[in-house]
């Protein structure tokens, strides 16, 4: 499992033995300004510098399944360079998500060989390691309040993904879910103070939080106010933008082992 350091943006690969399935969260990628022609010039995608060296350094040629939460660039900018680089075999986007047209232009590009599939809460994507789709329950445009939220379990540990989902998902996600705990929750919208909502924490007691976010980001992510409230309930914290790439692994053994470090 690991949190790959993307910058301001959003990435997770899981791998289960020998990389016999290998699923991907989310892609990073560059939030543009809007530029006047002169004013833009060519340039690489950020996967070049972070998820491509990491998959084929792992000896990854195949993805079977590429998940998009939501339809923000920072999530899903560098979907299309990853299809051209290694063998893709199933992009999952959040029901209603196509009718997003920043999101349908990229999804029209994808290869011919990639299926496409649209999903909802209560399904399932992955076999070796399935995650289950605990949101959204309905359809929407592919924007933060629609952002699938992923929740899969390995052996001792509990993880869950929430995209950009903002506090009041959040509360929603509880109310489905009264049950629901996490061990290592990847912190929705880069620690924005929209996200990770207090009564939330206390609700599903995570016992470590992953931050992805982009070291002196504009946006000054993470917020003070997320920071607070993860440490007033005891939940240790990890930051890409500190640590770089964040990784577990287990052995046959089951024992968890952590990776930090760029």
């Amino acid at each position: 499992m690991t949190f790959v350091d993307v910058g301001q943006g959003a990435c997770s690969v899981i791998q289960s033995a020998f990389n016999q399935e290998v699923i991907v969260i989310d892609t990073g990628g560059k939030i543009t300004m809007d530029k006047k022609g002169w004013q833009k010039r060519k340039s690489k995608p950020n996967c070049n510098y972070s998820l491509v060296p990491y998959l084929k350094g792992e000896g990854i040629h195949r993805i079977d399944a590429l998940v998009l939460s939501h339809g923000d660039m920072d999530h899903m900018g560098d979907l299309l360079p990853i299809c051209g680089q290694f063998n893709v075999k199933k992009v999952y986007v959040t029901k209603g998500a196509h009718h997003n047209e920043k999101i349908n232009r990229k999804l029209k590009q994808l290869p011919k060989q990639t299926k496409l599939y649209e999903v909802l809460a209560n399904q399932i994507i992955g076999h070796k390691i399935p995650l289950q789709v605990l949101a959204p329950s309905k359809a929407g445009l592919g924007e933060n309040k629609d952002s699938m939220v992923l929740y899969t379990k390995i052996h001792t540990l509990s993880f869950m993904w929430t995209g950009d989902l903002p506090k009041e998902g959040e509360i929603e996600l509880i109310r489905k879910y009264p049950t629901l705990k996490v061990d290592i929750l990847h912190v929705g919208h880069h620690g924005s103070h929209t996200s990770t909502d207090a009564t939330f924490i206390q609700h599903i007691r995570p016992q470590l939080a992953i931050i992805s976010v982009g070291e002196k980001n504009r946006y000054g992510h993470p917020h003070q106010q997320t920071i607070q409230t993860l440490k007033e309930n005891h939940v240790q914290i990890r930051r890409t933008d500190q640590l770089g790439m964040i990784q577990y692994r287990w052995q046959f053994s089951s024992h968890i082992k952590e990776y930090l470090g760029h």
